[in-house]
């Protein structure tokens, strides 16, 4: 896999990272399902011996099962990968959902918690999870500060901010990226997100390049997601590109893309994050997985290079896509 510099930041990854969302499974609603922690351990190890080296997870993700599973299976192993993790949205158990939080003294506390939990005495990318409105930049960055002049993080980074609250955050200390959502269905990042970082040499790290499911080429559409599958709301993060009718529309398009790809030697996973990864803004795409063949069969998305048409075959396909704007 090719290597990709975090903005100017010095930090540099494999390009496709592993995210632990679905390893946290279903200890809340926003789960992914079951998930066989074995299974995860052995992903991950692979993973590692295949080249990846960005391995995102969060006390979010399975309130703190996430953390803990990616901890067994780096083992002696840590050093040679980058750990991202999160802080900034405590789950409460009175109210049953996550709250957003990013105090100084929150932000302390989870890292120590997260910190027990990846056995580990550092953090490579602490990123605050979703922006606090109600707290000031200023008091959110003392902290990342104060936690890297420790030793306890070796960067700081934010997740879902806005070019403005980005750039209140880069007031007062350095950011080496923006985890922002980033597939062919959710462009919404594109014309401003892309083109601010870049010129503040801030990386993009992109979760959801397989749209949640919808380009991994097993739904159908008769596909059903249970109750404790948060896609069961028809929204991914705002858009409601799995309520019925887009999902049936959208499936089709996917079916589409997916026969592209077999033309070409390629799995619509690879499409997918070829895709992703055409755009130079990006430092790593992560790939969400639980099984080692979920992972192992996404690489060689790495070294495939969409040509100008290829990506405008692609667009006329998308054409038929719902929900998405």
């Amino acid at each position: 896999m090719d290597t990709r510099p975090w903005g100017d930041s010095g930090l540099s990854t494999a390009s496709i990272g592993f995210g632990t969302w679905p390893i946290g499974g279903t200890a809340v609603k926003e789960g992914y399902g079951g998930v066989d922690d074995q299974e995860a351990i052995a992903a991950i190890r692979h993973a590692i011996d295949l080249g990846v080296t960005c391995f995102d997870t969060a006390p979010a993700y399975g309130l703190g099962r996430a953390e803990r599973v990616l901890a067994e299976a780096l083992g002696p192993r840590r050093q040679e990968v980058i750990v991202v993790t999160k802080c900034g949205i405590p789950y409460s158990e009175e109210e049953g959902k996550f709250g957003r939080n990013a105090t100084h003294d929150h932000i302390i506390a989870s890292v120590e918690e997260s910190l027990r939990h990846l056995r580990s005495d550092y953090i490579d990318v602490l990123l605050i999870h979703w922006p606090d409105v109600n707290t000031p930049a200023e008091e959110t960055m003392r902290a990342l500060n104060g936690l890297r002049e420790a030793g306890k993080i070796r960067h700081a980074g934010v997740s879902n901010f806005s070019n403005e609250q980005l750039a209140d955050c880069l007031q007062y200390g350095p950011i080496v990226c923006n985890q922002v959502g980033y597939n062919l269905f959710d462009r919404r990042r594109e014309a401003e997100t892309f083109p601010f970082c870049r010129e503040r040499g801030v990386g993009i790290m992109a979760y959801g390049p397989l749209a949640h499911g919808l380009l991994t080429g097993t739904f159908t559409r008769e596909t059903t997601f249970g109750a404790q599958d948060w896609r069961a709301s028809g929204k991914a993060f705002g858009l409601p590109i799995f309520e019925r009718d887009n999902f049936i529309k959208n499936v089709a398009v996917a079916d589409g893309l997916k026969a592209f790809a077999e033309e070409r030697g390629h799995t619509l996973p690879q499409l997918a994050l070829a895709w992703v990864l055409r755009e130079s803004a990006v430092s790593v795409a992560l790939v969400g997985a639980r099984k080692a063949d979920e992972i192992a069969t996404a690489l060689p998305a790495a070294s495939w290079h969409l040509s100008d048409d290829d990506v405008a075959a692609i667009e006329r396909l998308m054409g038929g896509a719902a929900g998405n704007e």
